[in-house]
């Protein structure tokens, strides 16, 4: 999820600053960071914010260039080996950054400035049972399910276990929310996407926000 969270959001802001990418369609590869980067843990997890990090110092691959493949093939993994050799290929990440200027100080309207100037942001959210079962709407974080219930107290530093990337926000019948693409396939939600209430911190979504910019080779520009 964070590597799909992570190339996702490189891939829309650069198709937002290269009209030229954006008619080719631009897809980053998520193997790439899951094969390759020495910050994170493959299979086993990582951050969007060094995804970034980790395309600002060696460049993400487009995805046909390393198309995925984990999590087709079982408990294995591409090896980084079978890394895209075409250096033209790779796409680097600059400025990446927590939206608000440090972690803990992510806002809402942080978020909504972040989108309109830049794109895409990466976010990090919590994963309730009744979250899973989510079909269509806009998604209230049922109460006993809470950041705030049983032994999950609130604190400036919120635990999440999923990544997603926040596309746009709306306003529904007067209730505001996010608009966010998942990566459990189109037949989550509204059609891989879901909205969450905006503005509460439903599900942590407004907790650690991601943001970079990305370098745009002139080819590109």
């Amino acid at each position: 999820c964070y590597a799909f969270a992570g190339t996702s959001m490189l891939a829309a802001r650069a198709r937002v600053r290269s009209d030229r990418a954006n008619r080719a369609n631009l897809m980053l590869s998520p193997q790439s960071v899951v094969s390759c980067s020495a910050y994170s843990q493959g299979c086993g997890g990582g951050f969007a914010y060094l995804v970034a990090k980790y395309a600002e110092d060696w460049g993400v691959a487009t995805d046909p260039c390393f198309p995925y493949e984990a999590g087709i093939v079982g408990d294995a993994q591409p090896a980084c080996a079978k890394q895209c050799a075409d250096a033209s290929q790779a796409w680097r990440a600059t400025n990446y950054r927590y939206v608000g200027g440090y972690f803990g100080n992510c806002s809402e309207v942080a978020m909504m400035r972040e989108l309109v100037s830049s794109g895409p942001l990466a976010v990090g959210i919590t994963v309730p049972a009744s979250f899973e079962s989510y079909t269509s709407g806009v998604y209230v974080e049922d109460a006993a399910e809470g950041a705030g219930a049983g032994d999950l107290a609130y604190a400036p530093f919120e635990p999440t276990g999923h990544a997603v990337l926040v596309v746009g926000y709306g306003e529904e019948d007067g209730e505001k929310y996010w608009r966010v693409k998942n990566s459990w396939g189109r037949h989550f939600g509204e059609t891989g996407y879901f909205r969450v209430r905006r503005g509460t911190d439903e599900i942590s979504i407004e907790s650690m926000a991601v943001a970079t910019d990305v370098y745009v080779p002139p080819e590109f520009a």
